[in-house]
Order: structure tokens, then C-alpha cells, then sequence
């Protein structure tokens, strides 16, 4: 028995392959402002990361000129080295927890060289303004004037593929449950990366990977 894969061959109709085995490697995303369920009005200025950068490497443009971030991991620090670049200040790093979750040289060459306020245990409540960001609420009660919000990191498997298959998910961690060599709940269906664990280092994927492609060797029979 195999696996039957579902996938678009134009923009008008379907097709399906069928495979011996399937691997689903959709990776994450980001959660938006409407999954964090940040309340107040919904003006222009509000990004993911992945949206910042599409805005700066692909347009070239600056989002602002004072921002907020949303969030204290790798790819936060990475949009405090985005948004200084492209000429917008970055008034403060917010984070529900307690502390930082990235590399402490990353945060010493970005946050701290920058003198960007780190914000711990602080949530953004509401974001204020009409037409544009004017400014945000958090918490303890503190509103920071800003134009230009972004939040980052709070990864969740980009895993709407694998819940139209029926496969398990893992809801505690927002990610597809698979076993000690990465197979699904679902017959000769596998899956890896991040789409299994929330948010790893593409090096930490890439060593799953070829265990996972071992494994598929001898699942498929070729002994290679």
C-alpha cells in the first residue's frame, strides 16, 4: 500500500499522484496579531517578520519610523537589524517572558548595541490608531508611541495540509505527532523539520532530514 497525494495541476482543476511514501516538510509561520488575540483598532503599520522583510528586500521600502517588536527570539533580533537598517527606530522589545530566548552575543550585538528596551514579562493589550499605528498599550498599563508594530516568533506548523489528511496533530505543541522515525498517524505518510517541532535551526532540520531519508530507504526497499 502507498500513499495518494493530492496536488494542484492548474488553476482550474486537481490532480493526484500516487506515491510509495509522502513527506510533508511545510515548515512554520509566524502568529499574527489575530491568533494572539491583541485587542484595539486595525490600522496600517502591523507585520509578521515575514512580511517585514518582504516589505524591505522586495519593495525596499521603510515600514516606519518608530517600531515596537513583539517578542524576544532569534528572528526578533533579526527584525531589530531590519528595522534599523532601513531607518526606523525601534522604541522596544516586548516579551511575555521572563527573559530573552536568543543567543546572548546576538542580543549584545543587536538589542543591547542599539539600547533598545527589552521589555520582560509585558504583553502588548491593544494597539491604537486609525488609519496608521500610533501607538500600543501594554499590560502594566504603559503606552509606547510608535507607527509600525511587528510581531515575531510564536512559530506554529504550517500543518493545514496535514489536518486535511487526517493526520494526528500534536496539540500541545502546535505541531504534526510523529514517532522515532518521523512517521505520521497516517500510512506510509511522514513528516519533518519544523513542521514536527516549532522552531528549530535549519542545521537541527537538515540532521533530521537524512535520518529521515536513511529511514525511507529501506521503507522503499532500495537498500541505499
Amino acid at each position: 500500500a502507498g500513499a495518494r497525494l493530492l496536488v494542484s495541476s492548474t488553476v482550474h482543476d486537481l490532480d493526484s499522484l500516487d506515491a510509495d511514501a509522502v513527506v510533508l516538510a511545510t515548515g512554520v509561520r509566524e502568529r499574527p496579531r489575530t491568533a494572539r488575540l491583541v485587542a484595539g483598532d486595525r490600522p496600517a503599520g502591523v507585520y509578521t517578520t515575514g512580511q517585514l522583510q518582504q516589505i524591505t528586500a522586495f519593495l525596499g521600502v521603510s515600514p516606519g519610523r518608530r517600531a515596537v517588536i513583539v517578542g524576544a527570539e532569534h528572528v526578533s533580533m533579526s527584525a531589530v537589524i531590519t528595522l534599523r537598517s532601513h531607518g526606523c527606530e525601534v522604541a522596544a522589545m516586548v516579551t511575555e517572558r521572563a527573559a530573552h530566548e536568543s543567543h546572548p552575543l546576538l542580543v549584545m550585538a543587536t538589542v543591547k548595541r542599539a539600547r533598545v528596551p527589552l521589555l520582560t514579562s509585558r504583553r502588548v493589550t491593544r494597539i491604537v490608531g486609525r488609519e496608521r499605528v500610533e501607538s500600543v498599550e501594554l499590560d502594566d498599563g504603559t503606552t509606547i508611541e510608535c507607527d509600525t508594530v511587528v510581531f515575531t516568533g510564536d512559530w506554529v506548523g504550517e500543518h493545514e495540509v496535514a489536518r486535511h489528511a487526517g493526520v494526528a496533530l500534536d496539540d500541545s505543541r502546535r505541531a504534526v505527532a510523529v514517532d522515532d522515525t518521523f512517521r505520521t498517524s497516517r500510512d506510509r505518510t511522514f513528516a519533518i523539520g519544523n513542521l514536527v517541532h516549532p522552531a528549530r535551526a535549519s542545521g537541527t532540520c537538515a540532521i533530521d532530514g537524512r535520518r529521515l531519508a536513511r529511514h525511507l530507504a529501506q521503507v522503499l526497499g532500495t537498500g541505499r
